[in-house]
């Protein structure tokens, strides 16, 4: 349970990221 919790967190961070990588 812990986990998941963590590795969608991670999952959301990795997207933000990408979302900004790829607006510049």
């Amino acid at each position: 349970m812990f986990t998941l919790k963590k590795s969608l967190l991670l999952l959301f961070f990795l997207g933000t990221i990408t979302l900004s990588f790829c607006e510049q």
